[in-house]
């Protein structure tokens, strides 16, 4: 599967169906369940993975499963007996709300163990009140990935901080590429 299709179409979902107006009662557990639901929709209707995931929404194949969210792909329904099917996961994720490095990091570390196609951290890079901001956070990611070592050429991160005052409506997207352990990975922007 396509690494960068997969980046494209959730940073679409997530632009398209979270939108203003929405949002303004969310509690933490709300931003969390609606985000990790519209990953989920999208990873169903877009890929046709199954899907286990926080929250356990009604699209779902059950509950989280090692992640927030897990994409596997071709979705096992009804599959379970063939132990010969290949498959692959797809995407994995982890959403932590928190304005707190260090538990920021402990979510990451999840994330350097999967052997997904894209690695996905949704963060809260809003009013941090310490001057951080998402490059500030990005950073931190891209040095945390540079010491582990288990780093591979090429694992593929997308961050999707939000980011309450700024436009485009409130999500600005990062993608880290991996350039092995001890080296310094790749950022980009995604618009």
């Amino acid at each position: 599967m396509n690494r960068r299709k997969i980046i494209r179409k959730i940073v679409e979902n997530v632009r398209l169906q979270i939108v203003p107006g929405a949002t303004e009662d969310w509690t933490n557990t709300d931003w969390t369940r609606n985000v990790l639901r519209v990953l989920c929709r999208a990873g169903r209707a877009e890929f046709g993975c199954g899907v286990w995931t926080t929250g356990h929404p009604e699209e779902a194949n059950g509950p989280e499963w090692l992640y927030d969210q897990t994409w596997i792909y071709p979705d096992p329904e009804g599959r379970t007996q063939d132990l010969n099917i290949e498959w692959s996961i797809l995407m994995v994720a982890e959403c932590e709300w928190t304005r707190n490095l260090g538990h920021l990091h402990d979510d990451i570390l999840k994330l350097f163990q999967a052997r997904a196609e894209v690695r996905v951290m949704i963060i809260d890079a809003a009013r941090w009140g310490d001057g951080s901001t998402s490059e500030t956070i990005v950073r931190e990611f891209r040095r945390w990935i540079s010491l582990f070592r288990g780093s591979q050429k090429n694992d593929a991160y997308l961050i999707i901080a939000y980011e309450e005052e700024t436009e485009p409506w409130n999500w600005r997207f990062f993608q880290i590429h991996s350039k092995g352990f001890g080296k310094k990975p790749m950022i980009r922007e995604v618009s």
